[in-house]
């Protein structure tokens, strides 16, 4: 992969983690952690530790990624997890589903959208 696709692919992840901070983590709070959150081949990938399942990680791919030309919101199409249960709740419950961006994460998120391309 050349310089300019890792760029690219870094800015997404920026912006990406800008939306963990306000809309996944606080929500996770005291259910679970997140561990690592990558974006690669537009693919996002997040895998979370539930608490008192540490050992036992949970790892969610979200594809067909769709995001609002100014950043203010996003929807997944489509799930994949290492868990069979959350692969299924993910795709019943949330795949399609639009969800608003915190308005501190909107620029990146635009801007991500246009050099990427999404």
């Amino acid at each position: 992969m050349g310089f300019i696709q890792r760029g690219k692919e870094k800015i997404i992840e920026i912006a990406i983690n800008k939306i963990a901070e306000k809309m996944v983590r606080p929500n996770l709070e005291g259910i679970g952690v997140v561990k690592e959150i990558r974006y690669k081949d537009k693919i996002l990938k997040l895998t979370i530790e539930l608490a008192g399942l540490e050992n036992q990680p949970i790892t969610v791919y979200a594809s067909d990624i769709v995001i609002a030309d100014d950043g203010s919101s996003v929807t997944v199409n489509k799930f994949e997890s290492n868990m069979p249960f959350m692969q299924v709740g993910l795709n019943r419950f949330l795949a399609g589903q639009s969800f608003d961006v915190p308005e501190d994460a909107r620029g990146s998120l635009s801007m991500a959208k246009k050099v990427l391309g999404l």
